[in-house]
């Protein structure tokens, strides 16, 4: 940290303001990139993310041929050419993890669809496929197009969210009470 300027802090009642502090509270998103980062310290060396995060591990990029990735129904339309590769790549057992990073409104939450329906059914056996975004919207969007493709979806929301739509009278949340 960076010390205070001192001869901020000194009256000139005489002249003008040498500056105005102005206090700002972090975006969502970027309080949220700094807990990600803050709890990837506490990783193992060798955990997945810490491996990823030190560039030891790359996005896969490998493409299986012949992994079927198409999902017939009307909701969903047809995966344009890079919504393909993007699926065949992550369902490739051969990749540990695959990064798809694409501009908005370019298809990312059919594709995690997509890709959730796949994981779900090549897990039938049992195994459970948690799936994450970076907004509420983006998993409400998800989690109604898994609906419609018939595969079970329990939805969890924040606490915040929960009181926001179903407050308890006379109960304040924990981070209110803090």
């Amino acid at each position: 940290a960076y010390p205070f300027p001192e001869e901020l802090l000194r009256e000139k009642s005489s002249q003008t303001p040498l500056c105005a502090v102005h206090w700002m509270n972090k975006a969502t998103p970027d309080v949220r990139a700094e807990s990600a980062v803050l709890e990837l310290v506490k990783c193992d060396s060798d955990s997945l993310p810490m491996l990823i995060s030190q560039g030891k591990i790359k996005p896969g990029r490998e493409i299986q041929k012949n992994v079927d990735v198409s999902i017939n129904h009307s909701s969903l339309k047809t995966p344009n050419e890079e919504q393909t590769r993007a699926l065949k790549a992550a369902m490739n057992k051969n990749n540990r993890f695959v990064l798809i990073w694409v501009p908005p409104g370019t298809g990312k939450s059919v594709t995690g669809v997509r890709l959730a329906y796949l994981f779900a059914k090549a897990n039938a056996s049992g195994k459970q496929v948690l799936y994450s975004g970076p907004s509420n919207k983006s998993v409400d969007v998800v989690t109604e197009k898994l609906k419609q493709l018939k595969v079970k979806v329990v939805r969890i929301y924040s606490e915040q969210i929960v009181q926001q739509f179903y407050p308890i009278p006379n109960f304040a949340s924990r981070k209110q009470s803090n």
